[in-house]
Parts: structure tokens; C-alpha cells; sequence
């Protein structure tokens, strides 16, 4: 995260969400240095190759929609990108947001 001008973890949020209350914690936002944002959920389960990937990104698409619709609420205007981080390879998924 070379780019990060500021970081936050464990970030609570409450929005509104298909008509419903969404309560959560985003793992990690991060401003990056362009004034863009970076959602960041960590993944600690293991991925075997681009299927694995893809299915474990398929899993959490609507969690990190939501992460994604709480933090463009939070910074009115910019823009955001959403990304699974993997602990045990290090990978980032840029995920669709």
C-alpha cells in the first residue's frame, strides 16, 4: 500500500440497503494518495488457482457491495474500489463494486 495516505480498520458503519438496516465493521479503508478509497476485507481461507479465486469473490460480491455503498456514504463523491485480500498468499482481488 504504497499509494495510502491514511488508514482505518475495524470502521463500523450503518446504512440503508435494499430497503433494509445494514450494520458492519469494513476491515480496512484506506485513502490512497490519488484522494481515491480502497475497501479492504481480509480472507484468511485458502484459494487452490483462478477458480478458487473466483469462486471464494463470487461468496463475499454482496458483503463488498455493501462495504463499498458504506464508504462512497462515507466520502460523498469519490471514487472507491473494493478488494478481497488473502493472508495466507498475500493476493489482492480487485473486486466489481
Amino acid at each position: 500500500m504504497k499509494r495510502a495516505k491514511r488508514s482505518f480498520a475495524e470502521l463500523p458503519f450503518v446504512i440503508p440497503w435494499e430497503e433494509k438496516r445494514v450494520t458492519g465493521k469494513i476491515d480496512r479503508l484506506v485513502e490512497l494518495d490519488d484522494g481515491s478509497w480502497a475497501v479492504i476485507d481480509y480472507k484468511s481461507e485458502a484459494a487452490s488457482g483462478p477458480e478458487g479465486y473466483a469462486a471464494i469473490a463470487e461468496e463475499y460480491r454482496k458483503s463488498m457491495a455493501i462495504y463499498c455503498e458504506a464508504t462512497r456514504q462515507l466520502v460523498a463523491g469519490k471514487n472507491v474500489a473494493g478488494f478481497l485480500y488473502f493472508v495466507e498468499t498475500g493476493e489482492f482481488l480487485p473486486m466489481k463494486s
